[in-house]
């Protein structure tokens, strides 16, 4: 094998894959094409893709990655696009991951009432891999202690596991999120703020009403906080995290609205404003939990689920 391989060969190497005798297929999955953020690597793939249309290759990808849209994914290659179907994955709801929860910790003989398992829920964003890494930070942290506990809904147990979660999450979401923020700690209320709805895409009013509760927050749990005075302050604070000196955070495809670029990094900058007592994201759970199933007679916490 040549030391370097162009599009054209790999796309002639990887047909000699293929068993002769007809009927048999064999397919590549390639996961994460999120990960790179370089054009020419993602230029490459879109080539690469529309060369194995052109040559009828009999050996088939599936490509996946965490993005709005394709183009996000891949470099603009319509003829590349003709040659894909393309299939969007919606994030999950709250009452999906709220039973990926429930359930699992029924499997090792726990229970967890609605309101944790939302909470839980809700901080995940829509990503299992969340509702997974916390569930599991809980669930090794009980099977530590001196006895088996029935019920995990200890806050401090939610907040113990969310800070192990942090230390545990993906080095391309930290990075994104210290990248942000670190050298700036005036932006984390703000980045937080814009991940405070379910929604993607918020207007500078709707930030600005998140970012004013948050600072509140932060200040009664005596975290030094200079909030911006009004909505046209943190519009330029807005702007600044787009730029690639706070590694493009945020895009904005409308005027005075804005969204997190990296959809993974929303539900890891809730779980950092929860490691650290602050809610972002909940006000608007009670509206999404489902109504059909009655609180427990037993259980007063089911009758505020947002308290």
């Amino acid at each position: 094998m040549p030391k370097t391989v162009d599009v054209n060969d790999a796309v002639e190497l990887l047909e000699g894959l293929m068993p002769k005798r007809q009927g048999i297929q064999r397919v590549v999955i390639v996961d994460e094409l999120d990960a790179s953020e370089d054009p020419s690597f993602k230029s490459d793939i879109a080539f690469f893709i529309k060369q194995l249309g052109d040559n009828q290759s009999r050996l088939k990808f599936i490509f996946a990655g965490i993005a709005t849209n394709v183009s996000e994914l891949l470099d603009e290659h319509e003829s590349a696009q003709r040659c894909m179907a393309t299939i969007e994955l919606e994030r999950l709801p709250p009452n999906v991951l709220r039973d990926i929860i429930v359930e699992g910790f029924k499997q090792i003989g726990m229970s967890m009432k609605d309101t944790t398992a939302y909470r839980i829920a809700c901080l995940s964003d829509g990503f299992a891999h969340f509702t997974h890494l916390i569930g599991l930070k809980m669930a090794l942290a009980a099977l530590n202690e001196d006895e088996l506990p029935d019920e995990l809904n200890n806050v401090q147990r939610l907040e113990d596991a969310v800070r192990e979660a942090i230390e545990d999450s993906e080095a391309i979401v930290k990075e994104a999120y210290e990248k942000a923020v670190q050298k700036y700690a005036s932006y984390e209320p703000v980045l937080w703020s814009v991940a405070d709805h379910w929604e993607l895409y918020r207007s500078t009013r709707q930030i600005y009403e998140s970012y004013v509760r948050i600072c509140k927050d932060l200040a009664k749990k005596g975290e030094h906080v200079e909030p911006v005075e009004n909505k046209s302050k943190l519009s330029k604070l807005l702007h600044n995290l787009k730029q690639k000196t706070h590694g493009e955070a945020l895009v904005s495809h409308r005027t005075s609205w804005f969204k997190i670029r990296m959809s993974m990094l929303r539900g890891y900058a809730r779980m950092v404003a929860a490691s650290k007592g602050i809610p972002v994201g909940l006000d608007y759970l009670e509206n999404r939990l489902p109504t059909s199933r009655p609180p427990d007679e037993d259980d007063p916490e089911d009758d505020d689920r947002d308290s």
